[in-house]
């Protein structure tokens, strides 16, 4: 009974550090033994936001207050855009003239003028400072048992095939084949590693 509660305790406190790493918008990357957990924030795929953002737009702006371009945007579009205060009062202008463009390039530009971020949030966006903390959002943990592929296929014991190499029973007309290394399989520690290089952690 010790052992499963020492057990229950090590994945809790796993999952805790994972967790606490994607409640700060990182990744979180943990091992227990052959699992990688790995936990980061949900990204909600909403639909209806993604066909809005599909939309093409034509504007032109001349020195336009970062927030009155927003609201022109999100008029044209139909998509609901909240900006914070700080993004409010800086009023950063804006020039920019697009035709056809989608909507998401177009906030993009908008975006990279104006010095913010937009955060998807409840179906909409959200506007905030480039530099403020990204948003407290709800956590994907997966785990992932990584054990199959971070051990060699066991060899079994028997005679190898001779089919070609010159040891009779096969087509031995080309001589002897050299045999290939077998592959060594990954640990978990590089699998580990190779994920963080991945994800730049």
């Amino acid at each position: 009974m010790t052992f499963v509660g020492l057990a229950a305790f090590s994945v809790l406190s796993v999952l805790t550090a994972a967790d606490g790493a994607a409640g700060r918008g990182e990744v979180g990357i943990a091992r227990l033994g052959t699992l990688l957990i790995i936990s980061a924030p949900a990204v909600a795929d909403d639909p209806r936001l993604r066909a809005k953002l599909g939309q093409r737009v034509t504007v032109e702006f001349h020195d336009e207050p970062l927030p009155q371009a927003l609201a022109t945007l999100a008029r044209l579009s139909g998509l609901t855009i909240a900006v914070a205060p700080a993004v409010q009062v800086a009023a950063t202008p804006i020039s920019l003239k697009v035709q056809a463009m989608t909507l998401a390039n177009t906030l993009r530009w908008v975006a990279n003028q104006g010095g913010i971020r937009l955060e998807p949030l409840h179906g909409g966006l959200f506007a905030v400072a480039a530099d403020a903390p990204a948003l407290d959002r709800p956590t994907t943990t997966r785990m992932y048992d990584v054990g199959a592929i971070a051990f060699a296929a066991p060899d079994f014991a028997g005679k190898p095939m001779g089919f070609g190499t010159g040891q009779g029973g096969g087509f031995e007309a080309f001589g002897a084949v050299a045999q290939p290394a077998a592959p060594s399989a990954p640990t978990v520690d590089e699998l580990e590693d190779l994920l963080r290089r991945q994800l730049g952690l």
